[in-house]
């Protein structure tokens, strides 16, 4: 095969073309590259951690979750504790009050007692002196005192 000068030519021309290439074109080419796979890096960092954040949120949601259920576990206890207190002292205060009415009306009912027996003794005391005074004003006849003495008392009975 022949050198000639084409072929001389041609090689020359590659080589300007090449290093032309390396010179201008290829510096932007690769740091384009260079560019795109730190994006790359950078986005399968972020995705990690991405993935690292999501595990540690639920991780930190179930802790919340827990902790609020045992929060509401808690608040219902309470809940719970009150209204026994509550219902409690609600009892206690109306069973005083029973008492005091009780007492009230026991204290009532020695009260009307005695005023009915004053209020008796006195109609007692009325009636054994008109008798007395009926049998003194009638004559001293004892059928007659006897009648009015059993008037009386089937009047009183």
């Amino acid at each position: 095969m022949n050198l000639n000068a084409t072929m001389i030519g041609q090689t020359i021309s590659f080589i300007f073309f090449v290093f032309f290439c390396m010179i201008y074109i290829w510096p932007p080419i690769i740091n384009s590259i260079n560019n795109r796979k730190k994006k790359i890096r950078a986005g399968l960092i972020f995705s990690n951690q991405a993935k690292l954040d999501l595990i540690l949120a639920k991780k930190t949601a179930k802790k919340k979750i827990e902790k609020a259920k045992i929060l509401a576990i808690n608040i219902i206890n309470k809940a719970y504790k009150n209204k026994n207190l509550i219902l409690k002292q609600a009892e206690d205060l109306a069973k005083k009050k029973e008492i005091e009415s009780i007492k009230k009306i026991k204290t009532q009912i020695k009260l009307q007692y005695q005023q009915e027996i004053e209020t008796l003794k006195h109609k007692i005391t009325k009636l054994s002196i008109s008798i007395a005074e009926k049998i003194i004003h009638s004559s001293v006849d004892k059928l007659k005192s006897e009648k009015i003495v059993k008037k009386f008392f089937s009047n009183f009975t």
